[in-house]
């Protein structure tokens, strides 16, 4: 049975609309891994608007290109004064 009959194709160009790789939508655990985070934190974060979020039925994915964006957009930068006068 050839592949056009079988309803698969040979070459796997699928397109990907949202970024480069599968790898741009992540779990929860996936994304607070990558913040280095804790998951209530994200949680956290996620519920006061801090993070954009996509719904996907009834789960949640974060896009990484939006939330890099979202949070170079919206994070300042903190130069605090240690014990030793060094920032």
């Amino acid at each position: 049975m050839s592949a056009s009959r079988t309803g698969q194709s040979k070459s796997k160009n699928h397109s990907r609309p949202m970024g480069e790789g599968h790898d741009d939508l992540l779990t929860q655990e996936e994304l607070a891994a990558r913040l280095k985070v804790g998951l209530r934190t994200l949680v956290r974060l996620q519920h006061d608007g801090a993070i954009p979020f996509i719904v996907l039925g009834k789960s949640v994915r974060f896009f990484w290109p939006a939330v890099v964006s979202h949070l170079n957009a919206n994070s300042t930068v903190c130069r605090c004064a240690s014990k030793g006068g060094r920032p």
